[in-house]
């Protein structure tokens, strides 16, 4: 939108806070009127498959099988097709499954980008893990997969009470990995918006492995705070042919072996991390504060 032309990239003119239309409903006359029918439907269909998933969901929790849990929401959500592939091994051999070496490990720590309330849930079906956004001012906030679902909500304030060395130091003694979101806030995933790397200065040891997430269509992801947490559920759901998860992880690399971030290392990681989610990356006048300013402005009326 050409009012919104300042909030675009520079380099690459790409405008990374603007939502997508909308896969679900759209249309006016019979057309509007029947991808509404079918979003009604979709809703109640799920609905009861919901339920009881929310119901193994809480079973699995207790008894401490977060994969699980996680799988059986998105299921019932309508997440049935999953792309996830090792990037760099033979054809064939690209699941996480077949390369155990390169799955994240207790400590590692997972670099990716941020799209949606539904991003944590998604890495909690594949591996162990706990999750870190970073903050404005260099610290960085742990959060749980619900905790990671309020923000992308809400788009508040990291709370930075932590660091990154001490997230991955309690991650490793509990067996997990940590998903460090990068961009600190969500995109729609054309670009990777400037990285908050920072976070990354403390860390000394461990791998670090840069992850691409993408969804099909798109626009599940939430560049734009929603109205609320149901009316995001319902949009989610009304896909009555369901959505696709594409993860492409990268190979590891030795966090001692990154000297001078946010300088080489910041460009390695970040140019990998954009190549296997094959999207452009903005400059640093794209940040926290412009979208911030670009949300304001998309509230006053577009």
């Amino acid at each position: 939108m050409e009012k919104f032309s300042q909030w675009r990239d520079k380099g690459t003119g790409v405008a990374p806070f603007l939502p997508h239309p909308s896969s679900t409903l759209g249309g006016a006359g019979v057309a509007g009127a029947a991808s509404a029918l079918a979003a009604a439907l979709a809703v109640l269909a799920k609905a009861p498959l919901l339920a009881l998933a929310g119901l193994v969901a809480a079973v699995a929790a207790g008894l401490g099988l977060p994969a699980l849990a996680a799988s059986a929401v998105l299921y019932a959500a309508g997440f049935w097709f999953w792309d996830v592939q090792v990037d760099g091994v033979r054809r064939g051999k690209k699941t996480l499954a077949a390369n155990r070496d390169r799955a994240p490990a207790a400590g590692d720590v997972v670099v990716t980008n941020y799209l949606s309330p539904l991003d944590a849930a998604v890495y909690a079906a594949l591996f162990p893990c706990v999750f870190a956004i970073p903050g404005e001012r260099g610290g960085v906030g742990r959060y749980s997969a619900a905790g990671v679902w309020a923000h992308a909500l809400r788009f508040a304030a990291t709370a930075e009470p932590h660091t990154l060395a001490d997230i991955a130091a309690d991650a490793r003694r509990a067996g997990r990995a940590v998903v460090l979101f990068v961009e600190g806030t969500p995109s729609n995933g054309r670009a990777l918006v400037h990285p908050l790397w920072a976070a990354l200065d403390t860390l000394a040891d461990g791998r670090v492995l840069p992850c691409a997430l993408k969804y099909a269509p798109m626009d599940v992801s939430t560049p734009i705070p929603p109205r609320s947490a149901v009316h995001y559920a319902l949009r989610v759901l009304a896909r009555w042919r369901g959505w696709s998860v594409r993860v492409r992880l990268g190979a590891p690399v030795p966090a001692a072996s990154l000297p001078g971030l946010p300088l080489r290392g910041e460009k390695a990681v970040c140019d990998e991390l954009c190549r296997l989610g094959r999207m452009l990356r903005t400059g640093p006048e794209l940040d926290m504060a412009s979208k911030r300013d670009f949300v304001r402005a998309w509230s006053r009326g577009r």
